[in-house]
């Protein structure tokens, strides 16, 4: 509202799961409704967390990944410039968006705002005309990908009019690279999904190890022949332009007595990265049918592999309860 981006403040509302949303378009320009096209720009405004410290320790101090620049006399420019590949002049800084999510994917929103307060400006100019242009900043992204433009899709555009269904989808994630030269237009983008296996054994004294079954060590093998299978690229597809698929072991907990005790389970997660034409069930049953898990299973340990379910609530308090699947 501040910056012009809009024309009232009651374009711009939060959705029931939480996603920032507003629209812009040009009344006066005598086309019915149901006959503009509607463009759709879509960034997510959450990022992981933060690892401050290695931040202040790796930079030398000066930039904090949740306050940005503070102090500029004290960044280590060479280690900037090494990481990044560039390093734009220290007159360009004020310009800049530092900190965490200044690439994945705060620019992109800041970006989508702009860009309505350009098309607003040039309305005179016909910028909008015959346009609807509708943008989401949408929220609990990084760990349950597409949920915000999920919600969009199944509960905001069932049985809705033409002029708000999109004809076009701008997705404002960051493009391009130090070595790759300018930000572009890209097309495509791989799937993705979460594999859990929980391994249950039984716990016992670290002392007496032989009561008990360990789900560390035998999950913690699983672990090892998975990660050596995709290092050979065994059962990935690939594609021309997206490329292969990918896994990489991304999260794990482990429930046990104390440090001194055989635990009794041991759950961890795959990031599994789908490019086309590779089947979710065959991803899974790759992990099912691992050596490894036959193994576990023939010691007495249940290992159960399985796609999880996301639930955690959105600060709406929007349970989104989809399956961890994202084509």
């Amino acid at each position: 509202v501040e910056l012009g981006a809009v024309d009232r403040p009651q374009d711009v509302d939060v959705d029931g799961f939480g996603n920032l949303r507003w629209t812009l378009e040009d009344p006066e320009d005598g086309v019915p409704p149901e006959d503009k096209t509607v463009i759709y720009l879509d960034g997510h405004t959450d990022t992981v967390q933060a690892l401050r410290e290695r931040w202040h320790e790796a930079i030398g101090g000066g930039i904090d990944p949740y306050l940005g620049l503070t102090d500029a006399t004290k960044i280590d420019e060479e280690f900037l410039r090494r990481e990044l590949g560039h390093l734009p002049p220290r007159d360009e800084w004020e310009h800049l968006l530092w900190g965490r999510g200044s690439a994945d994917q705060l620019g992109g929103v800041i970006c989508q705002i702009m860009a309505s307060v350009v098309l607003r400006k040039l309305r005179g100019e016909g910028a909008l005309h015959g346009i609807v242009l509708v943008s989401y900043a949408t929220v609990a992204e990084e760990d349950n990908d597409g949920g915000g433009p999920m919600y969009f899709m199944r509960q905001g555009l069932q049985g809705a009019a033409p002029d708000r269904v999109p004809d076009v989808v701008i997705l404002t994630e960051g493009t391009g690279g130090s070595g790759e030269g300018a930000l572009g237009i890209y097309r495509g983008q791989r799937g993705r999904m979460q594999i859990e296996v929980e391994v249950t054994g039984k716990s016992c004294h670290g002392s007496m190890p032989w009561e008990g079954r360990n789900p560390l060590e035998y999950g913690g093998a699983i672990l090892a022949e998975a990660a050596d299978r995709y290092a050979r690229g065994e059962g990935f597809g690939s594609d021309p332009f997206l490329g292969p698929g990918s896994r990489t072991a991304s999260f794990a907990t482990l429930e046990t007595p104390s440090d001194c005790a055989v635990p009794e389970r041991f759950s961890f997660r795959f990031d599994r990265r789908l490019t086309a034409g590779e089947d979710p069930d065959q991803c899974v049953r790759d992990i099912d049918t691992l050596p490894t898990v036959a193994r576990a299973r023939e010691a007495g340990l249940d290992v159960r592999v399985h796609v999880p379910v996301y639930r955690q609530a959105t600060w709406r308090g929007y349970e989104p309860g989809n399956s961890q699947i994202y084509p």
